[in-house]
């Protein structure tokens, strides 16, 4: 609906030695009008599930301001099942 190309997606991915707590994060570059951009941003705020907008950087724009391009960092947390004990008191992989 919002014509984002997959391949452009990166994941970065974190882990906190204490916790089996990790996040997942995505960095999209979006384009398309104000409107469809804003309807983008609230139907992430609307979301049921639980993701952050970490920021906005808005790129460039085309056709006089008609277009946009902006890049958006979202991430969500989660309870990591392959951490196990021994990765909580940091002996096991790192992040």
């Amino acid at each position: 609906e919002f014509n984002i190309n997959i391949e452009t997606i990166t994941y970065p991915r974190e882990s906190y030695a204490k916790d089996r707590v990790t996040r997942f994060g995505a960095t999209m570059p979006l384009t398309g009008s104000y409107e469809s951009l804003r309807q983008f941003i609230d139907r992430i705020e609307r979301s049921e599930n639980f993701i952050v907008i970490d920021g906005i950087q808005l790129a460039n724009s085309k056709e006089g301001g008609i277009i946009l391009s902006l890049a958006i960092q979202l991430s969500t947390y989660f309870i990591d099942p392959d951490l196990t004990e021994q990765d909580q008191t940091g002996k096991g992989r790192q992040g």
